[in-house]
């Protein structure tokens, strides 16, 4: 990968003047909008080499999905790898859980603000401030309470 990248890079730093051009049109100096297309086809057109040869049938074969049974020996050799730190991983995977289910109540809190509260025509600028004063408490709780969480789940 790391040949291909810096062949990558080589030919992004060819001279403009050593770049085939599309058409016998182009003249010096040319917009920085003809150089962007030139240097984007010629950035396609290596990547498209690059890929062609690193992508074998060797490494073809070996991206195919294991037998069941070969999975379920890794997932059972997983398993008796975590088992003296049990406790630790059901806790991680709890907070982890618990994180992101604050983080994708976070939206909606968001969006009952802007549809019930803002946009309300009904109530009166006391009564939206009250909601919202309200509504933005609730909502900057669960954006602590996330963050703690997820503080204590990387210590």
């Amino acid at each position: 990968m790391s040949r291909g990248l810096s062949r990558l890079i080589g030919y992004l730093t060819i001279p403009l003047i050593l770049i085939n051009w599309p058409s016998t049109n182009c003249t010096f100096p040319i917009t920085d909008e003809e150089y962007s297309r030139l240097h984007y086809k010629l950035f396609r057109q290596v990547f498209k080499e690059i890929r062609a040869e690193e992508l074998t049938d060797d490494e073809n074969e070996n991206s195919e999905r294991a037998d069941k049974s070969t999975r379920w020996r890794f997932l059972s050799e997983c398993a008796r790898w975590l088992w003296p730190c049990r406790r630790a991983a059901i806790v991680i995977i709890v907070l982890s859980l618990g994180i992101a289910t604050l983080e994708m109540i976070q939206p909606l809190v968001m969006r009952y603000i802007v549809d019930r509260i803002l946009l309300k025509s009904d109530l009166s600028t006391n009564a939206k401030l009250s909601q919202l004063n309200i509504t933005g408490g609730i909502f900057l709780s669960v954006i602590i309470i996330s963050q703690l969480l997820d503080m204590l789940k990387n210590y």
